[in-house]
């Protein structure tokens, strides 16, 4: 089974109290894309504790195998308030 997601950023500096991606399932692997050429994106299983940064200038993505259902997702804070910081999370239960 395969989930997309597509979550904006844009004014999200800070992980919200509840994550932005909930998978029906246990993700196996998951990928997190920024679509942005140059905003830096965080990402958390836990909301708490960044599981990965995308600096958009140098990387588009980042996929990782840690079994999870929720993500929270923001943007760097501090930096210039970019728009359409677009970041798309695809889910799937099995392992390659």
């Amino acid at each position: 089974m395969i989930r997309a997601y597509t979550v904006d950023v844009s004014l999200t500096e800070t992980y919200p109290a509840n994550p932005q991606v909930s998978i029906p399932f246990v993700a196996r692997s998951t990928s997190v894309l920024s679509r942005h050429p140059s905003a830096i994106v965080h990402f958390s299983l836990d909301g708490i504790v960044d599981a990965g940064v995308i600096d958009s200038s140098r990387t588009a993505g980042l996929d990782f195998g840690t079994p999870t259902q929720t993500i929270w997702i923001r943007r760097e804070a501090g930096e210039v308030t970019p728009e359409d910081v677009l970041v798309d999370v695809s889910a799937e239960d099995v392992i390659y």
